[in-house]
């Protein structure tokens, strides 16, 4: 799971990788064993690792050589920047593709180490305990939900200032929806419909809505943080008024409409949504909205503390 480079010292600078379905993620950041004491670089690709997997069970040639040129390019990041440590995970696309273990076999050949791939609980719980390194965020209140919108699957956990109490998986992601329910662009709001019907059916199986009540909420990842840009209307991305900015029920429901009404090619001309989210931000507002809906959620709080964060922290 990781490299060590050299010895360790108080401060230990550590670079994480989280190779997901719909992106590839770097965070190099100092870290003194109980908090992020500095972020140095915190950085997004767009890779699409997982196209196709929920179908076809397979990672894709063209997707896993963006992904691994991406991991590269992270990795001399990573030495130039004199991490004394690399971490790096692998999400849903590489727990369901059955040729996985040749592409982490090449990622290897890269970092020199195996990325892991981590269960869906583990996931959960770097998650939920990077959001919560943020003392920011604990002030918030006693009691937490952290939804965690990936492309793949979702996470949603809930917990007090220190620990996860309940949490659970779902096989919801902005891609996995996408590929599902869409087939023209833009999506039919029959179509749009049915995913939200089974949106909620998927929920209805899981976590009990009722834990919805008197939690501090809180949505992390690519799909939170690219409303939030949209909202702030920045022409370019500014993760510092992304962080702890507010979301509410009312602002999902008009960007999905907004989204849907639109053809892709308008949509990657909005202000705020990055590069690569275009086609499949429908799904993943849908989806988001879904979750506030049923746990009865007004507002979300945005976090740029997420898995990534718990990554580092998990350093030993």
């Amino acid at each position: 799971m990781a490299q060590k480079l050299s010895s360790l010292r108080d401060l230990v600078r550590v670079a994480a990788i989280d190779i997901g379905t719909n992106s590839t993620r770097l965070l190099i950041a100092e870290t003194d064993g109980a908090s992020v004491t500095r972020e140095i670089t915190r950085q997004t690709t767009i890779t699409r690792l997982g196209r196709g997997v929920s179908d076809t069970k397979i990672l894709q040639k063209d997707r896993v050589d963006s992904t691994l040129q991406t991991i590269e390019e992270y990795y001399k990041k990573a030495r130039g920047e004199n991490v004394d440590q690399i971490t790096a995970v692998t999400t849903s696309a590489t727990r369901e593709a059955q040729n996985a273990h040749v592409f982490l076999e090449q990622a290897k050949r890269i970092l020199n180490f195996m990325p892991s791939i981590i269960s869906e609980d583990e996931e959960a719980s770097l998650g939920y305990t990077g959001v919560l390194s943020d003392p920011k965020i604990r002030e918030m209140g006693s009691a937490f939900l952290v939804i965690d919108i990936g492309g793949g699957s979702t996470e949603i956990i809930f917990g007090d200032k220190t620990t996860p109490t309940t949490m659970k998986s779902y096989p919801l992601g902005s891609v996995r929806l996408f590929e599902t329910f869409f087939e023209s662009d833009p999506p039919p709001s029959r179509d749009i419909g049915t995913l939200q019907l089974h949106i909620r059916r998927v929920l209805e199986s899981g976590l009990d809505a009722s834990l919805g009540a008197q939690v501090v909420p809180i949505a992390v990842a690519g799909t939170a943080c690219t409303l939030a840009a949209v909202m702030l209307a920045l022409e370019t991305y500014d993760p510092k008024r992304v962080h702890l900015s507010d979301l509410t029920y009312d602002n999902v429901l008009e960007l999905l409409d907004k989204f849907a009404s639109l053809p892709l090619p308008q949509r990657e001309k909005l202000t705020g949504i990055e590069p690569g989210r275009a086609d499949v931000i429908i799904a993943g507002t849908a989806l988001l909205s879904e979750i506030m809906d049923y746990f009865g959620l007004k507002h979300v709080t945005v976090s740029e503390r997420d898995l990534l964060d718990g990554m580092v922290l998990s350093v030993k």
